[in-house]
Order: C-alpha cells, then sequence, then structure tokens
C-alpha cells in the first residue's frame, strides 16, 4: 500500500511538472507506415493497426514466457504470491519489486508508442488507459496473461457498444456497473483464482 501510494503521489508530480514544462498541448503523428490499408474479410485494415496487434501479441509473448519458463520469471511470480515465503528462500526482493516496476514501465511506453498514431500525447493521457487496464485485472483476476488478453477484448467490446447503443458519455458508466456485478458474483475474477500464502495455508 506504502508503494502504491508513492507512485501516485509520483505520477501526480510527473504529470503536472510535464504540464508545467512542456504544455498541456496534444502531441502525435498521423501514421508510422505509408502503405495502403490491408483488406480482410471485407473489412479494410490499417497496416499501422496491424502493427501495434502485433507487438502487442509479440510483447504479452515474450512476458508470458519471462513469467513461466526462466528462473527469474518465477522468482517474480513467487514475490506477488508470499514475499515472506520467497525472501525465505533466498529471492531478494527488492531487485524483483525493482524488477517488476520497470517490466511494467516498459510496457507501458511500448504501448503508448504503438498506438501513438491513434491517440495523441499529453500530460494525463495514461489515465484512461489506467482505468480500463484496472477494470480488465478486476475482471480476469490477477497473474492470468492469457485471460487478460480475452478480458481487454471483453471490455473493448463493452466501451464500443456503450458508443453504438448509448453516447460517448457513457462509455466508462457501463464498463464500471459491468465490474461491480462480476465483483459481486466472482471476487477473484471470472478466470482468476485466490491466492494464499503459505502462512495462510
Amino acid at each position: 500500500m506504502n508503494a502504491f501510494l508513492l507512485t501516485v503521489g509520483i505520477s501526480f508530480v510527473m504529470t503536472n511538472g510535464a504540464t508545467l514544462t512542456i504544455g498541456p498541448n496534444f502531441r502525435g503523428i498521423p501514421k508510422y507506415w505509408d502503405i495502403d490499408p490491408i483488406e480482410f474479410l471485407g473489412a479494410r485494415l490499417s497496416a499501422d493497426r496491424l502493427g501495434a496487434f502485433f507487438v502487442a501479441m509479440v510483447t504479452i509473448g515474450l512476458l508470458w514466457f519471462f513469467l513461466r519458463r526462466t528462473r527469474t520469471g518465477r522468482a517474480v511470480r513467487a514475490v506477488s504470491q508470499d514475499e515472506t515465503g520467497a525472501q525465505l528462500v533466498g529471492i531478494n526482493l527488492n531487485f524483483i519489486q525493482t524488477l517488476t516496476f520497470s517490466l511494467s514501465t516498459a510496457t507501458a511506453a511500448i504501448a503508448g508508442a504503438a498506438l501513438l498514431f491513434m491517440f495523441q500525447a499529453y500530460p494525463t493521457v495514461g489515465l484512461k488507459p489506467l482505468y480500463f487496464a484496472w477494470y480488465v485485472v478486476m475482471l480476469v483476476g490477477l497473474g492470468n496473461i492469457a485471460g487478460a488478453i480475452v478480458g481487454g477484448f471483453i471490455v473493448a467490446l463493452l466501451q464500443t457498444a456503450t458508443q453504438l447503443f448509448f453516447t460517448i458519455t457513457w462509455e466508462t458508466v457501463i464498463p464500471t456497473v459491468v465490474m461491480i456485478i462480476v465483483l459481486l458474483i466472482a471476487p477473484s475474477g471470472l478466470f482468476g483464482s485466490e491466492v494464499k500464502g503459505i502462512q495462510e495455508q
């Protein structure tokens, strides 16, 4: 909780600092590649969107491989499940926590760079994606990378359906209501499971 509050405070400092130094103006690019759209099943897909999808799949695949198939990745999972037990077997908590924070920052930077042609950058651009990322985590549960892909599609469909059948002002209301219902029915998420530490077992 202390780390969470600290990072929230740092984010406010960085956001307002960026606003003071470079201003609140929007910055972006029209497109990455000057390639004609690709037709697929009657739909026209831009090369930039396909590239962003490819980058996302590769990043998720590498992250899954790191967490599941490497010694350091297993240490990250152990710390996330039980810090006391991980420390008892000799895992360096400071290193793992710093590594985890670095990985999360790197993946957020990759997402921002891949989608810069769709969403322009400004100091508070990360707030809305952060909210929807919380929705995905609540929907599928913690520690479920494969489920996060499905959860991301579900949240995106909810967002798109809300804009289509209601108005854009309800864009966050309907997904929030759905998340509340999910938490009431399945507190650990649709695909998640409760993780108990060694001391609790």
